[in-house]
């Protein structure tokens, strides 16, 4: 009767510990509103309760809408859970709604109170707006917590319009290396002609988007996936589009590629691989 009695105990006694330290593991990022503008920007705190024990290092992965807010910069220092002063980001706009930022930083002070780090957001486009910001992934000492507690905030922007201009060029393509074809987004910043051309590694081209070809297709859309003829009218808009690469058959080589677009206010280029 003793023993079982110290084994209920010391199963509740467990039990507790392991919720505690569950509960624990949150990421929070509190509900706020600011006007729009770049001389309205504020500072808005990342909150985490970690488990306790020694950490190394502290990843998170983040989404928010950047049509409507701008994550303009990140900062750790002595005050906060992250050390470094400017932690490692990289940001993507693939699809611009759901943009990504990953912020991550090696010299990690668990005790140092519960504010991981402070984004500096600008408030952008349209006429009174919602957007979010949702941790979505995070990894300690490189392991993904599943367990963890991740709270979308939300953001509201309020103020006159501000137009966000997008830097001109080429984006990421994905995939990259690529087989049945690849997609690159690209940015024009005003009205102009565009064209593609693809060259190989010793600079002989091999296509481009002013003429067909029996080995690669291209196809152009716009970002919520209109078809558009740039053939025949090569002139665009200024905004985001997509750009659908497709070689056509075998005599479209494996290997590097250099993909080049032109406008009126220059020439931009990326490198690319077709593997088969």
């Amino acid at each position: 009767m003793k023993i079982s009695k110290l084994l209920i105990i010391f199963s509740i006694l467990f039990l507790s510990t392991a919720i505690s330290v569950l509960a624990q593991l949150s990421i929070e990022i509190a509900d706020t509103t600011l006007q729009r503008g770049e001389d309205n920007k504020i500072l808005l705190p990342v909150k985490i309760n970690l488990p306790p024990g020694d950490i190394n290092s502290v990843t998170i992965k983040f989404k928010y809408d950047a049509r409507i807010i701008d994550i303009s910069s990140v900062s750790g220092g002595t005050d906060y859970i992250m050390l470094s002063q400017a932690p490692d980001i990289k940001k993507s706009f693939s699809v611009l709604e759901e943009a990504d930022i990953t912020v991550s930083d090696n010299t990690i002070a668990p005790d140092n109170g519960n504010i991981l780090c402070v984004f500096e957001i600008e408030g952008l486009a349209a006429e009174d707006s919602i957007a979010y910001i949702e941790p979505v992934e995070l990894y300690i000492d490189n392991e993904l917590k599943e367990e963890a507690e991740l709270a979308r905030a939300t953001i509201k922007v309020t103020g006159d319009a501000i137009i966000r201009i997008l830097p001109e060029g080429l984006g990421d393509n994905y995939p990259n290396p690529f087989y049945q074809n690849t997609r690159v987004i690209f940015n024009i910043k005003k009205e102009t002609n565009v064209t593609f051309s693809l060259f190989s590694v010793i600079g002989e081209k091999v296509a481009d988007s002013e003429s067909s070809t029996e080995e690669i297709k291209f196809e152009f859309f716009t970002k919520d996936g209109t078809p558009l003829d740039v053939e025949s009218n090569p002139r665009l808009q200024p905004g985001k589009y997509e750009l659908l690469l497709t070689p056509l058959n075998w005599k479209f080589a494996s290997g590097p590629y250099y993909l080049l677009l032109e406008t009126g206010s220059g020439a931009y280029n990326k490198s690319i691989l077709y593997h088969k």
